[in-house]
């Protein structure tokens, strides 16, 4: 563009076989890239035909990632889940790329942990799959039990998933009956959800610094008592961050401000494709935002 606007030409960029120039290839590429092939459209179709026989590293990234989300969305068993990681870990460790190597690693610094999360999963799909096996065997249709609510388990289970983002008192009719039968079928599901709340709450609720140490080491000594795993990590973060942590209750402020004002320079920086004189750039910004 340079070399073309000193000698006086008009720059026009090289086109690909879908009329996009490079660079418009990349931008437009970002939606398919969060969604899987099979949800494409067929314009996306050509457009990732393109971006992958052009970057090279961009496939691999996408159909990595594709594969981890795979092991973790359909598998119910903890001794397959463990083979499939572990394929997926010498998979990432011979491709030797920097940012999936340091998902490997925390995946396999935290192996056991991770994998206690098909554990409940398989308990209940296993039972409901050695039940639908033995109704097909008998010519029998199988009709999985239903709970109060009209639920099965599973879909219990599925369901629930909305509801553990709200407080108690923000559940509807259907939330407080399924909630009630959640967490009699799963008490550990009770005990985290309620211990997360708690938590919530001391950081919402209180203006006073010493008042949320107080709060904060009870908090500590439940958890250190329940010994649930992931919890531990979190309190023992807390108590290798607890007075930086604790300044939160001097004026209650974040980074937010700073963040948002950070996204402003980032989208006016965007509007002029890049920054050539940063005097000039500053001298404006100050003019805007000042």
């Amino acid at each position: 563009m340079k070399a073309a606007k000193e000698k006086g030409e008009v720059y026009k960029a090289e086109e690909l076989e879908n009329g996009d120039t490079l660079r418009q290839l990349l931008a437009r590429s970002r939606y398919l890239l969060f969604k899987s092939p099979d949800k494409w459209t067929k314009s996306q179709k050509i457009r990732a035909e393109l971006l992958f026989k052009q970057f090279e590293d961009i496939k691999h990234v996408y159909y990595y990632s594709l594969e981890l989300g795979k092991i973790f969305s359909t598998n119910y068993d903890k001794d397959v889940a463990r083979a499939k990681l572990a394929l997926w870990y010498n998979k990432i460790e011979e491709y030797g790329y920097d940012t999936f190597t340091t998902v490997a690693n925390s995946i396999e610094n935290h192996y056991e942990r991770i994998l206690n999360f098909f554990v409940n999963r398989s308990t209940n799909a296993k039972e409901e799959n050695k039940a639908m096996k033995a109704a097909k065997e008998k010519g029998e249709v199988y009709k999985a039990e239903e709970l109060e609510n009209g639920d099965t388990l599973r879909q219990l289970l599925a369901r629930s998933r909305y509801l553990l983002f709200k407080s108690p008192d923000k559940w509807t009719k259907s939330q407080k009956i399924r909630a009630e039968l959640l967490f009699k079928q799963f008490e550990d599901i009770k005990h985290v959800y309620y211990y997360s709340l708690e938590l919530g709450k001391i950081f919402s609720t209180n203006y006073d610094k010493d008042v949320a140490r107080a709060k904060l080491a009870l908090w500590y000594n439940k958890i250190e008592e329940y010994g649930y795993d992931t919890f531990t990590t979190v309190a023992n973060s807390i108590e290798n961050h607890y007075e930086r942590i604790l300044n939160f209750f001097v004026n209650r402020s974040t980074n937010a401000a700073a963040e948002a004002f950070n996204a402003k320079i980032k989208a006016f920086r965007a509007s002029f494709r890049g920054v050539v004189d940063m005097s000039f750039f500053l001298f404006r910004l100050a003019k805007v935002y000042a």
